[in-house]
């Protein structure tokens, strides 16, 4: 049985979207579910000027993982007339997109301007019409040529809405402006020009909802409708509380209704005559309004809170269907009586049926509802979905799941037989969508990239800079990994429940492996034969996998305790997992118990649970593996665990950490370095000897996301949310940490990997669909890998590389063929040269340091590189000049390459002057 949720004390969101603080503090998940946030505004605002899907500011390089024309941001949709699709606004890709119902495939896609979060379609099936926010223009796309027909500029900014007139002839369009004084646009369809403006009440953006996994957002706008005689424009103007009317005819105001406060929804009846009024915020009352008479008709305090400014009026127009919390009510129009209350769940739109039959209410479980019997007759569960539309000639619903997914769902809703159709992507395939966790391969030349919404994940080849390939995987791809032996990458399905096992040399799923219960993290063994997973659904548990390719299962699982996931870190944190240096101890954050357990990899057993601090979420492990050290999230501090197998304890906390969110361990495991993202961010760093905190980096305006530090030169790269976008920050290390340098990204991060060989962060970017490829501006490796041999090569780095001295920097290399000797060539140039068999990567006036020097019995090798003089052999005599790049390789025989020779990877140094 699941413990009460706990409240998480704040809420720090840093993504590209946040227009308003949330409305109160989030509880964690205890099963890692993903959630939506909401908020919602008093009065209308402007959009923000931001187009949040755009990149922000310059990055080394910004890599998508999308392929054109995605879609991205489905906002809203319409029927065509003759039912065969639908057409999606995309407000991040800023596109159109004609998705057949039918085969569930989008056909045709259309650009058009900045920011369109709406689309209408004229009912004599000629044009699509949809509000370009941020161009301040309305696109006209023809539907028969699926091209882009006018763009119509409309009079002020951020026109949001449009509705079309029967006949085709008119549309009016919502024009926010300053969110006070607003507008509606008259568009004439014959000629596709503005004819009229009409000033109004303040129009705008009245809230906004916010899924913190995928970064994905939508905005709710003010509502207004127009009647069907193309003629009266009905408002809601909830800040005033009343009802305004306008003639289309006349561009002008006809009437000024006073009504209860907070009116929202609206809705007109098919013949034009009677509108009806939901009023939002606790004040229960829905308001009638003669339309031929332009007077209020009928005002009916209810037991409703209506809510989401959803209604409509039934064909007969004796009933309005409305939402309210968790439920739909038949309110008579008549009497004011609830004549129903049908528990639907959160009501995502109200639609009727072409015929009239039918209500369907979109939802994780929809429902179809009896409008006769005002029942529900049927339940159809797919996946959470809201914007809907129904066929205007068959009994089918259509609807958006685009707080989750962007996903496209179609159902059948004749009755007591309707049944799901199925669900397709709302953009072309292949997208990749919400990138939010990356692995990089430990020789650096490849990234595993989870796409968190379009269910796969993207393989990018680091040193082409290129996504090589996009894998289909599961459903809510969350935590990815790459074995050691650089050739297998083990991906988490959160809702397929699986584990996919990927051949990288093929870039092909050969296994997915059933998972129960939501799979979350995953981290394997050295000898690249395990795969350690834990699940936060049902009974939280640790699974442990065999990895063997196609043959590859699950060896046996033990009980976790109560994991989950915390939504106040951006783009949702879940519990931890960490292997002990040696691989023989496997750390679990438990994080609901306030306990880190320790398994023993070899038996699979349980050795221990500490009890710690509260809501421990990551764990790191000293190089010796006698220490962990333990951030938790509520309790402001890190526990120190003195790791003795069953005898394990908690020896120490260090306290005064604001909320920490990530934790790293030097490679002496002499400190520790907690950044954090509370009211005071920074790098906190521990002295492990005594355990207290021994300098702090102020990071202020900034909410880390993630880490990495690096064991060449001890650099801690701290990937940070801010409010323009994105940061990657370098710091140095030690009791003197301080600042190095800033990079912007371009936008909020999620989390980052590193590729040592590239010296190159790789930051997933969820809100863009992308990675960015920060490379630091010192050395930097080139010519990756090993062209010469069937497996990885060496990795060479240089020490001193912050500032590298004509006389004084080291080559080091590790990886390469044991007790074997190599060269380290040089050259002025970055080139492919063929040497014997195989090639090296350093050409132009060329060298080679002599003599050949042999590796210890680890395969590292290191040579100190002095140019005071010039340097002789192999190419002869250079002239090292201060300000130049130089350019290194390293070259070893190899019995098992292909031509018996192998490389690693070129380094390029920078010779300051």
């Amino acid at each position: 049985m699941r413990s009460p949720t706990r409240v998480l004390h704040r809420i720090v969101l840093t993504t590209l979207l946040v227009v308003a603080s949330l409305p109160s503090a989030r509880a964690q998940s205890q099963d890692g579910a993903a959630d939506v946030q909401r908020e919602m505004f008093a009065s209308p605002r402007r959009v923000d000027g931001l187009h949040p899907h755009d990149s922000l500011a310059p990055v080394n390089t910004f890599l998508t993982c999308n392929v054109a024309p995605d879609g991205d941001g489905p906002h809203e949709l319409a029927f065509l007339p003759n039912g065969t699709a639908v057409v999606i606004a995309h407000k991040d890709s800023d596109n159109l997109a004609f998705f057949d119902v039918n085969t569930r495939t989008v056909t045709h896609t259309v650009p058009v301007g900045d920011l369109p979060v709406q689309v209408a379609v004229t009912p004599n099936g000629q044009y699509a019409l949809a509000p370009c926010v941020l161009a301040n223009s309305v696109a006209v796309v023809d539907v028969a040529t699926h091209t882009l027909a006018a763009t119509i500029p409309v009079t002020g900014q951020q026109p949001y809405k449009v509705v079309v007139s029967p006949d085709s002839h008119w549309a009016v369009v919502g024009v926010i402006n300053d969110a006070v004084n607003s507008s509606f646009s008259i568009l004439d369809l014959t000629t596709l020009t503005e004819v009229a403006t009409i000033p109004t009440a303040a129009q705008g953006v009245i809230g906004f909802w916010f899924s913190p996994e995928s970064g994905d957002f939508g905005y709710f706008f003010t509502a207004f409708a127009f009647s069907p005689d193309g003629t009266t424009i009905v408002y809601p103007d909830r800040a005033n509380a009343r009802v305004l009317l306008y003639d289309r005819a006349t561009a002008s105001q006809v009437a000024n209704l006073a009504t209860a406060a907070n009116p929202g929804g609206v809705d007109v009846s098919a013949d034009g005559q009677l509108a009806v009024v939901t009023h939002e915020f606790g004040n229960r009352t829905l308001t009638k309004i003669d339309l031929v008479s332009r007077t209020v008709s009928g005002s009916f305090l209810t037991t409703n809170d209506f809510s989401d400014r959803l209604v409509r009026i039934t064909p007969d127009k004796s009933h309005a269907i409305g939402a309210i919390s968790n439920n739909t009510v038949f309110v008579n129009l008549t009497t004011g009586a609830t004549a129903a209350t049908l528990f639907t769940g959160s009501v995502g739109d109200i639609e009727i049926s072409f015929d009239g039959q039918y209500a369907f209410i979109p939802n994780f479980n929809s429902s179809v509802i009896s409008i006769a019997t005002r029942t529900i007759v049927k339940t159809l569960t797919l996946g959470p979905s809201a914007e809907a539309v129904t066929s205007p000639v068959a009994l089918r619903a259509v609807a958006l799941n685009n707080r989750f997914k962007e996903d496209v769902h179609v159902y059948n809703i004749a009755g007591a037989a309707g049944f799901v159709e199925g669900f397709a992507p709302s953009g072309a395939p292949p997208e990749g969508d919400s990138s939010r966790s990356v692995a990089v391969s430990p020789n650096g030349r490849l990234a595993v990239v989870g796409n968190v919404i379009s269910r796969n994940v993207s393989i990018v080849d680091l040193v082409a800079g290129s996504v090589r390939s996009t894998v289909p995987t599961g459903d809510r791809v969350l935590g990815v990994a790459i074995a050691p032996n650089n050739q297998t990458a083990v991906v988490c399905n959160g809702d397929s429940d699986t584990l996919s096992v990927i051949d990288l040399l093929t870039d092909t799923v050969v296994a997915n492996v059933p998972v129960p219960q939501r799979p979350v993290d995953v981290r394997i063994s050295a000898d690249s034969q395990t795969a350690y997973v834990i699940t936060v659904a049902g009974t939280d548990k640790v699974y442990f996998v065999h990895l063997a390719g196609a043959a590859s299962s699950v060896i046996s699982s033990l009980n976790a305790g109560q994991l989950g996931s915390a939504q106040g870190y951006a783009y949702t944190g879940l519990s931890g997992l960490e292997l002990s240096p040696d691989g023989s101890i496997l750390a679990v954050c438990v994080s609901f118990d306030d306990q880190l357990l320790l398994i023993d990899t070899a038996t699979r057993t349980e050795l221990v649970r500490v009890p710690i601090g509260d809501f421990p979420y990551q764990v790191a492990f000293t190089p010796s593996g006698t220490r962990a050290y333990v951030i938790d999230s509520f309790g402001d501090d890190v526990s120190v665990v003195n790791v003795a197998g069953a005898g394990s304890t908690l020896v120490a906390v260090v306290p005064g950490i604001d909320f920490p969110s990530t934790v790293d361990v030097d490679d002496t495991g002499t400190f520790v370095y907690v950044a954090n993202s509370g009211t005071s961010p920074g790098v906190f760093v521990i002295y492990t000897p005594s355990n207290t905190v021994v300098r702090t980096v102020p990071l202020a305006g900034r909410a880390i996301r993630s880490a990495h530090l690096s064991p060449n030169g001890d650099v801690l790269y701290v990937a940070a949310g801010t409010s323009t976008g994105g940061e990657l920050v370098r710091v140095s290390p030690g009791a003197t940490a301080a600042v190095i340098d800033v990079t912007p990204l371009s936008g909020a991060p999620a989390e980052m990997g590193f590729s040592e060989a590239l010296r190159e962060a790789v930051v997933a970017q969820p809100v863009l669909d992308g990675v960015d490829l920060a490379r630091s501006d010192e050395t930097t490796s080139y010519c990756v890998g090993a062209p010469n041999s069937a497996g990885p090569g060496a990795t060479m780095s240089s020490s001193g590389f912050t500032s590298v001295s004509i006389n004084n920097f080291t080559l080091e290399v590790d990886g390469a063929v044991p007790n074997k000797s190599g060269f380290f060539y040089y050259g002025s140039t970055q080139s492919m040269v063929p040497i014997g068999d195989g090639f090296r990567c350093a050409g132009g006036t060329i060298g080679r340091l002599r003599p050949a020097t042999n590796c210890d019995a680890t395969g590292h090798n290191s040579r100190q590189v002095d140019f005071t003089v010039p340097p002789a052999g192999g190419g002869g005599a250079a002239t090292i000049l201060p300000g130049s790049t130089w350019h290194f390789s390293y070259w070893y025989r190899d019995p098992g390459g292909v031509t018996h020779i192998n490389l690693a990877n070129g380094l390029s140094v920078p010779f300051t002057p």
